[in-house]
C-alpha cells in the first residue's frame, strides 16, 4: 500500500530543512517585539517536533495562540498544518498517517489562502509539499509557492533577515524548477543582499 511509505525520512527532510532556514532568521520586520518571542518559541517547538510528540502539541497550542492575532493568523495556521502532517510520522496505521498528512495540507492551504503573500507561510507550505511522497502530488504546489517566494523577494527582500534571504534563495536555486528569468532574479537579490551586507 502507497500510503505506507510516509516515513520519518521525509519528516526528517522537510523540518531538517526547515529549520536552518529558520536559525537564519533574525526576526522579521512584520513582528513586533511582543510578537517576537511566542513566534520564536512555536518555531524552535516546530523543529523540535520531528523528534518529540510533546514538542508536536505545544507547538500546534502555541500557533493556536498566535493564530487568535488576524495579522498572523495564515502563517500559524500553514504552521499548523505542517505540524498536523507531521503527526503522520506518529501514527500507528498507514491510513492513520495519510489522512493526517491530508489534513495538514488542506490546514496549510487554508493558511495560504488567508496571507496569500506571506513568504514565511509559503516556504512552509512549499517545503512540506516539496519533501511529501511523489502520490500525495503536491509537487506543483512547492513549485508554485517557491515562484511566488521569487517574485516577493525582488521586491520585499529589504523587509526581512539578509541570512533568511540568503538561505532562502540557496534552497530555491538547487531545488526549484526556475526559468532563466527567475533564476536571475534570484541572483541579483542575492548579489544586492551581499552588497548592504560589505
Amino acid at each position: 500500500m502507497k500510503i505506507f511509505f510516509i516515513t520519518n525520512h521525509w519528516a526528517y527532510n522537510l523540518f531538517l530543512s526547515v529549520f536552518v532556514w529558520m536559525l537564519a532568521q533574525g526576526g522579521m520586520d512584520s513582528l513586533t517585539a511582543s510578537d517576537t518571542l511566542p513566534m520564536d518559541r512555536a518555531r524552535q517547538l516546530f523543529y523540535q517536533s520531528v523528534a518529540h510528540k510533546d514538542s508536536l502539541e505545544k507547538a500546534i497550542r502555541l500557533f493556536e495562540k498566535i493564530k487568535k492575532n488576524e495579522a498572523y493568523e495564515g502563517m500559524a495556521l500553514t504552521y499548523i498544518g505542517a505540524l498536523t502532517a507531521l503527526k503522520g510520522k506518529f501514527a500507528f496505521l498507514p491510513i492513520a498517517k495519510y489522512r493526517r498528512v491530508l489534513q495538514g495540507l488542506e490546514l496549510m492551504d487554508q493558511g495560504i489562502r488567508k496571507s496569500p503573500g506571506n513568504i514565511e507561510a509559503r516556504f512552509i507550505r512549499g517545503m512540506t509539499c516539496f519533501y511529501l511522497p511523489f502520490f500525495f502530488d503536491r509537487k506543483k504546489t512547492a513549485h508554485e509557492d517557491f515562484r511566488h517566494i521569487v517574485l516577493k523577494l525582488y521586491t520585499e527582500a529589504d523587509h526581512y533577515d539578509a541570512g533568511l534571504i540568503i538561505n532562502v534563495t540557496d534552497f530555491l536555486i538547487e531545488n526549484a524548477e526556475l526559468t532563466a528569468e527567475e533564476l536571475q532574479r534570484i541572483k541579483q537579490v542575492q548579489n544586492r543582499i551581499r552588497k548592504n551586507e560589505d
